[in-house]
């Protein structure tokens, strides 16, 4: 009976709470009526109530995050055009130079084209009105730039080495919109593509610019996305799926009242291959490695065994960005002549268990290779060089680096600066500065390699 009683208790907490929300929203609600019933009815003057309504939840959303925000019909509309494919108008590229809007170009076949407009030209009149040095906003030009295909606009021009103004009778018609801005071969066997935007035809353009490099020879791809304002988040996903494989978690939606939607990679992406390479000088994993086993053993107060190497390297490019899959992954390990072995890994000989060897699981197949430092060379400079070789290789996507940061970072950050196109991940024990990179804790993977749970550190 205690328990029915418990129960009945919980449910009419849950009932009065519920009660006191919906009388809180019905007060916030009635004050809201009210304040707009004195404006209207006692202001002074005459007002505007689809203005007031606007501005009030404008207002409201403003105590919100940075990213709510409320636009009105148009305003959506002339938000959306540039992402929707077309629009109906002119058909020119445009900056405003000195209060004159200036034609950087005219759009190919378009209707300032065939009426005669050319690059250069400033558009000083619209029809009866003049929009060249009477300060008139941008968004007011292009809404009489902008209109009905078919519909007709007269434009008064003026033109270096013309002394009269020109005129010109433009028909509008509907103006396409791509949102790639660049797609070449940057390097040998290296492809280069920059977007803008995510729009409704993103997905398409992109996909045959990646085709279209692929033909000519691209094994690796600098994808630049910096300054894209965003856009559709399904263009955005389409995109995404090309570079992923089959389950990959692309992003997932969820709010307060909304239940979590996940998008993952349907799979049967353009450019979902390459090899990936991780980079170890091996002399300073082992003393990291080291120095854990020793602090852990005495926070845990148990022995702590040798680190799995499989396992490291499996944590090691999870890190890297790597996700389940057919993958060629292969694992340089670079250390000093006088060393033969790991200490605290297994297996741990380079020459007779790790040079030439290989494993396969869920990430897909590892390839093991050591190298001994020669006296020659300093490991900093044979790492180093060893780095811009792997930064130089088209067929190289990927790369997971372990270098002695204390030793020689400054050498390897300029290696990563003067690089482009690769996937570069830095495994270090602090973060780093220098950009170019992604960053994880080197820790991290250590620990899982050592057997030391989560649990464990409570």
């Amino acid at each position: 009976m205690k328990k029915i009683f418990s129960f009945l208790i919980a449910i009419s907490c849950l009932t009065s709470v519920a009660a006191q929300t919906k009388e809180q929203e019905t007060a916030a609600v009635r004050k809201l009526g009210i304040a707009q019933y004195a404006v209207s009815h006692l202001y002074v003057d005459s007002v505007d109530l689809t203005k007031i309504t606007e501005g009030a939840i404008k207002g409201m959303l403003s105590t919100l995050d940075p990213h709510s925000t409320y636009t009105n019909a148009a305003e959506t509309k002339a938000m959306n055009e540039p992402l929707e494919g077309n629009f109906d108008g002119i058909g020119v590229q445009f900056n405003m130079l000195d209060d004159t809007l200036l034609v950087i170009q005219t759009v190919d076949k378009g209707p300032s084209q065939k009426a005669g407009i050319l690059a250069g030209d400033r558009i000083v009149r619209v029809n009866d009105t003049v929009i060249a040095g009477v300060k008139m906003p941008q968004t007011e030009i292009m809404k009489r730039l902008r209109g009905k295909k078919g519909t007709t606009v007269h434009l008064g021009i003026r033109r270096t080495g013309v002394a009269e103004e020109i005129q010109f009778d433009v028909v509008r018609d509907k103006i396409p919109v791509h949102t790639l801005d660049a797609a070449y071969i940057i390097a040998p066997k290296v492809g280069y593509v920059r977007f803008g935007s995510f729009g409704q035809t993103t997905h398409d353009e992109v996909r045959n610019a990646i085709l279209g490099l692929k033909e000519k020879g691209a094994e690796s791809l600098i994808v630049d996305v910096r300054e894209n304002g965003g856009g559709f988040l399904e263009a955005a996903i389409e995109v995404a799926n090309e570079f992923l494989a089959k389950g990959d978690m692309i992003v997932y939606t969820q709010g307060r009242a909304v239940p979590k939607v996940e998008y993952k990679a349907r799979g049967g992406g353009i450019f979902t291959e390459g090899k990936t390479v991780v980079l170890v000088d091996a002399d300073y994993l082992d003393r990291v490695a080291f120095d854990l086993i020793v602090n852990f053993e005495r926070m845990l107060e148990r022995r702590v065994p040798p680190a799995d190497l499989a396992r490291w390297l499996d944590c090691a490019v999870l890190d890297g960005g790597l996700r389940p899959g057919p993958n060629e992954v292969q694992a340089l390990f670079l250390h000093g002549r006088e060393r033969e072995a790991f200490e605290n890994f297994v297996p741990a000989r380079y020459a007779d268990e790790l040079d030439g060897k290989a494993f396969r699981d869920n990430l897909g197949e590892f390839t093991l290779h050591s190298f001994a430092v020669e006296d020659i060379v300093s490991t900093a400079d044979f790492y180093v060089q060893s780095l811009e070789t792997l930064l130089a290789a088209p067929a190289v996507k990927r790369l997971v680096l372990v270098p002695d940061m204390d030793a020689y970072g400054a050498q390897v950050r300029h290696a990563l600066a003067a690089s482009q196109g690769k996937e570069t991940t830095l495994l270090a024990m602090s973060p780093q500065p220098g950009g170019g990179f992604a960053q994880e804790i080197l820790g991290y993977s250590l620990m899982n390699a050592l057997g030391i749970r989560s649990d464990e550190l409570r």
